[in-house]
């Protein structure tokens, strides 16, 4: 008997600083559970990746106008072109971003509390893991 196939998901995760993408704690779970794990800080670069690759995760972990720069890309792409999920790191909530995700028909979209955000990324991961 083989052990059973390991599923891949594409998973990007858009942090807007120049700091180190491999020393995130997302970036070290996602890819300890083998997912294939991009990172960037620039919008134009993640958007180039999501349109060659529409992808199964986008983890935004960036200041509110980088949250806010981001999702609006997001939302201009091609409804085929957005990413499955999205999971969105917040310090608290923001009601100002809820008109942004209004542009977001394809992705489900999940906006994680800190410092409570890891636990809701693991949930987020066992949702996609049981779907496929």
């Amino acid at each position: 008997m083989t052990a059973p196939e390991q599923l891949i998901f594409k998973t990007l995760i858009f942090h807007g600083h120049s700091a180190d993408a491999l020393g995130l704690p997302e970036y070290r779970l996602l890819n300890d559970l083998g997912h294939e794990v991009s990172t960037t800080d620039s919008t134009g670069q993640a958007k180039e990746l999501l349109l060659n690759d529409r992808g199964d995760l986008v983890v935004i972990d960036t200041d509110r106008s980088g949250q806010h720069e981001f999702v609006a890309c997001l939302s201009s792409l091609p409804a085929d072109q957005q990413p499955r999920q999205v999971a969105i790191f917040c310090d608290g909530v923001d009601e100002s971003l809820a008109a942004l995700l209004n542009g977001m028909k394809r992705s489900q979209v999940h906006v994680l509390i800190k410092p409570l955000h890891m636990h809701g990324l693991l949930g987020i991961l066992r949702k996609i893991e049981a779907r496929a």
